[in-house]
């Protein structure tokens, strides 16, 4: 009787951790920093202080569907690998009402610490006036594994390189949710 029941327990176990098997987590989400510099450029309304934008991005992401939200706009796109992935935002410009503006963000060979190809596109559509476009490339990293930048503390620098504890924040945050799975 002890025998027939180890198997059925054993295998109880490793159906309840996913399969037992492999992983099914992504790279893509989490919160990620990074610059972007100026490659070209047709705009004739572009401002000097374009030529590099830092950013700060939190990225969600359901099956093949991904978010970036930015703090003021919330870019959507599709997985292009399983490391790679494509988001955009449209909207009119407040300058000429009767243009549109198109914001993409595109993340390429993402592994769990760094994103070594990023490019940001911004695509001015005129109508009869014309179109426009100005793209920057840079890189990225994921804030959790490189100790960086808001809202996350300062690494320690004991041998293990664990976070400073937050009291609340992001870090509460994931800590609550991880404990709720």
């Amino acid at each position: 009787m002890k025998k027939s029941i180890l198997p059925v327990l054993s295998l109880s176990i490793l159906s309840s951790c996913g399969g037992g098997g492999g992983s099914d987590s992504s790279v893509i989400p989490g919160v990620w920093f990074g610059t972007v510099s100026l490659v070209d450029n047709n705009c004739a309304d572009f401002q000097p202080q374009d030529n590099y934008i830092s950013f700060s991005h939190l990225i969600n992401q359901a099956e093949d569907n991904v978010f970036i939200d930015n703090g003021i706009q919330t870019f959507q796109g599709k997985t292009t690998s399983e490391n790679s992935f494509q988001a955009e935002f449209s909207r009119s410009t407040a300058d000429q009402p009767s243009c549109q503006e198109a914001l993409s963000w595109r993340y390429e060979k993402i592994s769990e610490k760094q994103a070594p190809f990023v490019v940001r596109k911004r695509t001015k559509n005129c109508g009869a006036r014309g179109v426009c476009t100005s793209t920057w490339t840079g890189s990225g990293y994921n804030s959790e594994f490189n100790g960086g930048g808001f809202p996350y503390p300062l690494y320690e620098g004991s041998s293990t390189d664990a976070p400073l504890p937050l009291q609340g924040g992001i870090v509460d945050a994931q800590a609550a949710a991880a404990a709720n799975d």
